[in-house]
């Protein structure tokens, strides 16, 4: 990361944490960290991400986000979800019941003392006995909160919303008949709130199951709130084994992180892996052939006047190659030093079990770059068994401009095709030819 102010505003695990980086264009590489929505690194934000902080204030869930024409990588980690119910009666109890049951905390509000200590009794982390719009004024908000309106009356209704509908929240619902929602509805907007917000509220509250009884609303509600929660994706952050990794390097390293992902892979967008100057690596891409290259790539990363970003796409074609690759745990979309997506122009193909000789892959390797019926040729890696037999396998790198061979221990046998335009019936007849 080569900063450790980075690190340092890492280190606090509290908090909705955002890390944007820019995944192209001449801004390639820049990056900033959001906590709470408020810029923590780097101390002095380049101008330009000044438009763009808007944008990545208002992001909910991780993946490609295209502001003002930029492609940014936005990965949300950290943040924990939070529940506010106002309203103290059975369905309230109820909800906060069953949300301690999921593990959630929850924070309740109730103007009455005594139904305030029903909700103390249902397990309420925080219970607040004021009145409600005094209790909310309490409560941020945030973009993992989500409230729960179950009060005893329209006006009490009103009087939350008016407050929810001002702080960021992930879910608003209010208990009630679509009659009674519609009325709502216009009330709010006649007070001034944002439309947009107004729509967002969920009313009815709660999936449609039919539900008649106070556990069965509340159980109607929390599976509405579950699957908004995981609907909104988080990526694993830094794990810790990466942040002490981080804490104590000194020299120059690669971080590898995905951005990009499709088909059934192993590892989700988010997925970091450091790889250090010995080679060694702390954290996974997902093993197999894809976290090799990513590895090949963290080496050139490392060496003097190499670009300090990269952005890769590995693909696969063909169902056979396909499936074999899924099943060593290689990845359909990675990336390299800062980020990758699958999307880029470039893609990877991979021949499984060819059984080619050194000669034979090294003359394979020309023909591919010499047939443009091939495509736009970048690139050959392949393995072969080393024919004198002293180092167990050699390594092949081509270009169009030159090759090398390394000797490494243990190789697969698979080639590696690199390019534009790559058409995998030619290659396959140019291999077998």
């Amino acid at each position: 990361m080569g900063n450790r102010s980075f690190f340092n505003a890492l280190h606090d695990r509290e908090g909705d944490f955002l890390l944007a980086t820019v995944l192209e264009g001449p801004a390639q590489g820049e990056r900033v960290l959001l906590r709470n929505t408020a810029p923590v690194w780097p101390e002095e934000l380049s101008a330009f991400w000044g438009k763009h902080l808007p944008a990545l204030a208002a992001v909910t869930s991780s993946g490609i986000l295209k502001s003002a024409g930029q492609r940014i990588f936005v990965e949300r980690f950290g943040a924990a979800p939070q529940l506010v119910v106002c309203g103290g009666g059975h369905v309230g109890a109820s909800v906060v019941r069953l949300a301690k049951l999921l593990g959630l905390p929850v924070t309740a509000l109730e103007d009455r003392p005594e139904f305030a200590e029903e909700l103390r009794q249902a397990g309420a982390d925080a219970v607040l006995c004021l009145p409600f719009a005094e209790g909310l004024a309490q409560i941020p908000g945030g973009q993992e909160t989500y409230f729960v309106v179950v009060t005893r009356a329209h006006s009490c209704d009103i009087a939350c919303l008016r407050s929810i509908l001002q702080k960021p929240a992930a879910y608003v619902g209010m208990m009630g008949s679509r009659k009674r929602a519609a009325l709502v509805h216009t009330q709010l907007a006649e007070l001034g709130l944002p439309q947009e917000r107004i729509d967002a509220l969920h009313a009815p509250i709660g999936l449609s199951i039919g539900a008649k009884t106070a556990q069965e609303i509340a159980l109607s509600i929390l599976a509405e709130i579950v699957s908004v929660k995981n609907s909104r994706q988080q990526t694993e952050g830094f794990s810790p084994a990466l942040l002490a990794a981080l804490e104590q390097q000194t020299a120059p390293a690669v971080l590898a992180t995905i951005v990009g992902r499709h088909g059934s892979t192993p590892r989700e967008e988010g997925s970091k892996m450091l790889v250090l100057p010995d080679g060694s690596a702390v954290g996974s891409v997902g093993g197999g052939i894809m976290e090799y290259r990513t590895q090949q790539l963290a080496r050139e990363l490392l060496e003097p006047g190499a670009a300090p970003c990269r952005l890769a796409a590995f693909t696969t074609e063909g169902a056979s190659d396909a499936a074999a690759i899924a099943a060593c745990g290689c990845r359909q979309a990675s990336c390299e030093k800062l980020h990758f997506d699958e999307h880029e122009a470039f893609s990877s193909l991979c021949f499984l079990e060819q059984h080619l000789t050194l000669q034979q892959l090294q003359a394979a390797a020309d023909h591919l770059f010499a047939d443009a019926a091939c495509g736009h040729v970048l690139r050959v890696k392949g393995f072969a068994p080393d024919p004198q037999g002293t180092t167990g396998w050699l390594e092949l790198n081509a270009t169009a401009a030159g090759r090398t061979l390394e000797p490494i221990p243990q190789g697969q046998d698979v080639l590696i095709v690199i390019g534009e335009g790559l058409d995998k019936a030619a290659i396959e007849a140019r291999l077998k030819a």
